[in-house]
């Protein structure tokens, strides 16, 4: 980290910019595998182009130069939603996340959003408290299922 919080590896600052289709999908598919969220039927490359080409700024990476480090999903169609953050393993506890987690948040600001939520897993207690410190409250469990429609 260098002043007034600038993150950079091997002098490259980092860019927060919006996902690029083709270009950016295995660096993006590999951080939510090392995530341990990837999940082929939502994060497959058809669907996450699907969702970029719906609305091109909801997949924000985390980039040094073209080295994708980090990357995370917003959702504001119906409520907004942050979820599938991911920064990849070797540049954790860099503030990579936080930034991250600070332009999905701008992003939904300047859709008109009051707050956000996002989803975590019951099990993992350290990125429950990662989420706590920067504000977010627990809610209610819930369940998730789904089923392949044609």
């Amino acid at each position: 980290m260098t002043e007034k919080g600038r993150i950079e590896h091997l002098g490259v600052p980092l860019e927060l910019r919006n996902y690029r289709p083709g270009r950016d999908y295995l660096a993006v598919r590999q951080n939510l595998i090392e995530g341990e969220i990837y999940w082929e039927e939502w994060d497959s490359q058809e669907g996450i182009e699907r969702r970029f080409r719906r609305s091109p700024d909801s997949i924000v990476v985390a980039a040094f130069g073209d080295r994708i480090v980090g990357s995370v999903f917003l959702s504001d169609e119906l409520y907004p939603y942050i979820y599938r953050l991911a920064v990849r393993t070797d540049f954790r506890g860099r503030g990579i996340g936080e930034q991250l987690m600070d332009e999905a948040i701008r992003r939904l600001k300047l859709h008109g959003h009051k707050e956000a939520a996002i989803f975590v897993d019951e099990n993992k207690e350290e990125l429950k408290e990662w989420y706590k410190r920067r504000g977010f409250q627990e809610g209610g469990l819930y369940r998730s299922m789904w089923k392949e429609i044609e």
